[in-house]
């Protein structure tokens, strides 16, 4: 009697302990990278008509791919310390953002469609590039 039971024992630790084959899928997870820079006041270009100085942030990470695919997001810490996201409107300035492959601009008018001065300080600024694939 306990032979038969300890053969049945094995026998269901065998048969209900079948190996398994489990699938292991590695996917790629994209990443977001980001750049600070900082803004210094002889960078920015007055327009001819004096009202919009913009900078050209050169970024090589920015290429066809992320141009195409991913995303770009800025930022300018007016106080120094803590970032505001672009675009923003900060002390009658409003701050724009654009790019294409290569490079992020940053642009400022005046919210009263004046002439400006553009920044005598160095701003710090952070560009953030999401790398992406296209949904299908």
């Amino acid at each position: 009697m306990k032979l038969s039971i300890i053969a049945l024992s094995l026998f269901s630790l065998f048969a209900f302990s079948a190996c398994k084959k489990e699938v292991t899928e590695v996917q790629q997870v994209k990443q977001a990278y980001s750049i600070l820079f900082n803004l210094q006041p002889n960078a920015w270009q007055l327009s001819n008509d004096g009202k919009t100085a913009t900078i050209d942030i050169p970024v090589p990470e920015l290429d066809q791919y992320m141009y195409t695919n991913g995303g770009v997001l800025a930022y300018i810490a007016f106080d120094g310390t803590n970032y505001d996201a672009l675009p923003e409107t900060y002390d009658a300035f409003s701050y724009i953002v654009t790019h294409n492959v290569g490079h992020v601009y940053i642009s400022i008018s005046d919210v009263f469609g004046g002439t400006l001065t553009p920044p005598n300080a160095v701003l710090k600024a952070k560009v953030i590039l999401i790398d992406a694939d296209p949904l299908n």
